[in-house]
């Protein structure tokens, strides 16, 4: 989608280069062969369709780009990797996990990930085994802050587009579930369904926050987290 890519209107005209002027800034890498040896690396790693690999090689590119203006790396990023490359670039940042967790949760400090302590269930995760990471507070993501500047923008829409597909599947399912279903199902389907509701409530938290006043989407997801805590206190007390 076009408003996923970076564009002129939304990017800085050079990368980042503390201390030096326009003047001084160059409009070539640093070091033209590790240039080249990195821009190799992205594109095999676009090929592949892996998400770390895509994300660590452009963030090495960027470094090596030094002060070269940032729509001249686009262009050299599309030449080797195609038209799509910047878009796969995007997909990518959207969707790199938190290093630190399991998909928004690790498991549970005071049962050890078992659900039960002295044969009761615990108290501290209600009995599901696990809680919330404290590094990503639940998304699963990695830290927005940590995509580069330039794609930030693009990322955040790619990221509210996901949420919106979630929440269109919580309507689906898990919000017409009675509590009669809700009490039919087995341990691990209620802890499968808890978890990717917690996840999705710490991502409706996260683009509410950066998608104020920004974005129009994100403006009502701040309303369902909180239908959310409602729909998860049902699922742990039934």
């Amino acid at each position: 989608m076009a408003d996923d890519l970076p564009d002129n209107s939304s990017l800085p005209s050079r990368q980042p280069d503390e201390g030096k002027n326009a003047s001084q800034s160059k409009s070539h890498p640093t070091n033209q062969s590790d240039f080249d040896k990195a821009l190799a690396e992205l594109t095999n790693a676009i090929a592949a369709r892996k998400v770390e690999p895509i994300c660590t090689s452009y963030l090495r590119l960027r470094t090596l780009a030094g002060g070269m203006k940032l729509e001249e790396m686009f262009n050299r990023i599309r030449q080797a990797a195609g038209d799509k490359a910047l878009e796969v670039i995007v997909s990518a940042f959207s969707h790199r996990r938190c290093f630190m967790c399991d998909d928004g949760v690790m498991p549970c400090q005071a049962c050890q990930g078992q659900g039960l302590t002295d044969g009761e269930p615990c108290l501290s995760c209600d009995g599901q085994g696990v809680e919330v990471c404290s590094f990503c507070l639940g998304t699963g993501w990695s830290d927005y802050n940590q995509i580069p500047k330039e794609l930030r923008k693009a990322v955040l829409h790619r990221r509210i587009r996901h949420v919106e597909k979630d929440l269109a599947r919580l309507v689906r399912t898990v919000s017409g579930k009675s509590l009669d279903s809700i009490n039919k199902l087995s341990k691990d389907e209620r802890k499968e369904i808890i978890v990717w509701l917690i996840r999705l409530q710490a991502r409706l938290r996260e683009l509410a926050e950066l998608g104020k006043d920004k974005d129009r989407r994100a403006d009502k997801f701040g309303i369902a987290a909180g239908q959310i805590e409602r729909i998860l206190k049902r699922l742990r007390t039934s």
